[in-house]
């Protein structure tokens, strides 16, 4: 079934455990999917796996949890690489 054709998803954690199996599964649903996480080497693997899909690799640099001080401000890069 391809019931996500023409739809893009961002999957967080995608290089591993349950966020890599559901970028599988948006993948083979048709899904454009993108995969974010913290290990890009994990993250190509994972894009090498989704036979042809369109997938961008989202590599997060420097985690570091957001705290609640009134506005909303990114605290961490990320390094961009489509497959």
């Amino acid at each position: 079934m391809q019931r996500f054709v023409g739809k893009t998803v961002v999957v967080t954690g995608a290089g591993s455990g349950i966020g890599r199996g559901i970028a599988e599964r948006f993948a083979a649903e048709g899904a454009n999917v993108v995969l974010a996480g913290r290990t890009r080497s994990k993250l190509e693997d994972v894009a090498r796996g989704l036979d042809g899909a369109r997938t961008l690799v989202i590599r997060v640099t420097s985690p570091t949890p957001m705290r609640s001080s009134g506005s909303c401000r990114p605290r961490s890069s990320a390094s961009v690489a489509s497959t």
